[in-house]
């Protein structure tokens, strides 16, 4: 049919540890074929990704369905900025934390048939120092933890608790400074989450007010916690509930400054070392199919 939409699946083979190898038939089973023709790219060679996606956008394809978790994600929509390519998600990672706020189910099939009746949607994405992040970028523990959880064998939330564990008692607050030109801001914490979207991922809330569609990111400092205070502050961020170690405050385009360089992510997905950050937010700027 030459009225058909083209779709172009972007499978990552290890996300979330499980196979993929079923997902083919399942797309044959479930997707509506009568509206959509699609091909199927297995991403197992990071380089090779960007390439594909830039051929499909000049093409005119009609949508990218990323088969992943928040990297998977990440990876795609980079790509996709900016472009009149939608963006369809089908959640497959350990958090999945982007996915969860538009509702789409974790189940392959079910997943399919939402795309089937999706419809579009304008969202914001942030960059930090260039980099494209779709959901939540941070700086401090939070990375650190990013950075250990993508050492281990197993992925999911156990081993994301285990990640938590290894890092935590060598953490210490750091002191964050915001420059923009209205103001400068300075607060201390053990991370610095700066927030397009409300959770990390597992449902738990590091910004409850942060929105896809108004134009700001909220930037989040937790100071270190003390044992005891662990508990109240877990049951704070999976309940969307305020907690003394937290501090908000929403920002466009801003610089941060730390008093010692450490590690960052973007979606997750550990990044490099840095003192300073420049951070933006692009309203609007990726056509989301949900």
């Amino acid at each position: 049919m030459t009225d058909q939409k083209r779709l172009l699946f972007v499978i990552n083979p290890i996300s979330g540890g499980k196979s993929k190898s079923h997902v083919p038939e399942l797309i044959k089973q479930h997707l509506d074929l009568e509206a959509f023709s699609y091909d199927i790219f297995w991403w197992k060679v990071v380089d090779e990704l960007p390439n594909a996606l830039n051929r499909f956008v000049e093409e005119s394809g009609y949508a990218v369905v990323a088969i992943g978790g928040d990297g998977t994600i990440n990876a795609v929509a980079s790509c996709l900025v900016n472009t009149p390519v939608r963006l369809a998600l089908i959640p497959q990672g350990s958090g999945n934390g982007f996915a969860r706020e538009f509702k789409i189910s974790r189940s392959i099939p079910k997943a399919l048939k939402q795309l089937n009746k999706a419809t579009e949607q304008s969202v914001d994405v942030g960059k930090i120092n260039g980099k494209v992040f779709v959901n939540v970028a941070g700086w401090g523990f939070d990375a650190k933890v990013s950075y250990s959880f993508a050492t281990l064998s197993k992925r999911g939330l156990v081993s994301y608790v285990k990640a938590i564990n290894k890092d935590f008692g060598g953490a210490i607050n750091l002191q964050f400074t915001i420059y923009s030109e209205k103001e400068t801001f300075t607060n201390d914490g053990f991370l610095l989450s700066i927030a397009n979207g409300r959770q990390w991922g597992n449902n738990f809330y590091i910004a409850p007010k942060a929105s896809f569609t108004d134009g700001f990111l909220d930037v989040v400092f937790i100071r270190k916690p003390k044992i005891y205070q662990i508990p109240m502050l877990v049951f704070c961020l999976y309940f969307k509930l305020p907690d003394k170690l937290i501090t908000t405050k929403k920002v466009q385009n801003v610089t941060i400054v730390s008093d010692k360089p450490c590690y960052t992510h973007v979606d997750g997905e550990p990044m490099e070392k840095v003192g300073e950050v420049k951070v933006e937010v692009l309203p609007g700027a990726l056509q989301l199919l949900v």
